[in-house]
């Protein structure tokens, strides 16, 4: 479940990092 939490959260990062840019 931590995996799965670590996932999501990088890609939340990752998503709002192309909405950033």
């Amino acid at each position: 479940m931590r995996i799965q939490n670590n996932f999501l959260r990088r890609l939340h990062q990752s998503h709002w990092t192309g909405v950033s840019l």
